[in-house]
């Protein structure tokens, strides 16, 4: 089994390829974005082969991995944070794009979505219905792709400098 777009060798040919985000199971669906900026689902337990997407639309260039909470996806792109939902027949819908310089993977938790702002070194709690910054938490400087993750109440995250733990009341 495998899936790639009909247009395929020219993503590839032009670095628009799939590889720089993982695959999100969403339901019985595969959620997929790459570089080209083209969302894509997939039926879970058999992928289409070449142009055999249940759905596609237009996102963002997704890097990293994408959180995924019921049938929402929290895409992390190279300008923002979005959110997609996928409905029972594969198909996409748009939600909220919150900016972001340099979104890394987020994670859903203690009633937040959780994501990194590279460029700022800020790590940011969004309200998951409305993508609203709910809190601010300054990190300083982060490799790429650092994500965070959520323990109980500490939130804990990689940063240049070591790691950087925070405790939720």
């Amino acid at each position: 089994m495998f899936f790639a777009p009909a247009d395929w060798a020219q993503d590839n040919a032009q670095d628009l390829d799939l590889g720089s985000l993982a695959p999100a199971l969403v339901g019985r669906h595969v959620f997929i974005a790459g570089k080209s900026g083209i969302a894509y689902t997939l039926v879970a337990d058999r992928l289409g082969g070449v142009g055999g997407q249940v759905a596609q639309a237009q996102a963002c260039r997704g890097f990293g991995a994408a959180a995924v909470d019921g049938d929402t996806v929290y895409l992390p792109c190279a300008d923002a944070l979005a959110r997609f939902s996928v409905a029972a027949d594969g198909s996409i819908k748009a939600g909220w794009r919150v900016p972001l310089h340099g979104a890394g993977s987020p994670v859903v938790g203690g009633g937040a979505v959780w994501a990194v702002d590279h460029g700022h070194g800020l790590l940011n709690a969004l309200d998951p219905a409305s993508g609203q910054v709910r809190r601010q938490l300054t990190v300083g400087s982060v490799p790429d792709f650092a994500a965070p993750t959520l323990s109980g109440p500490r939130i804990l995250l990689g940063t240049l400098n070591g790691v950087t733990a925070f405790v939720e009341s």
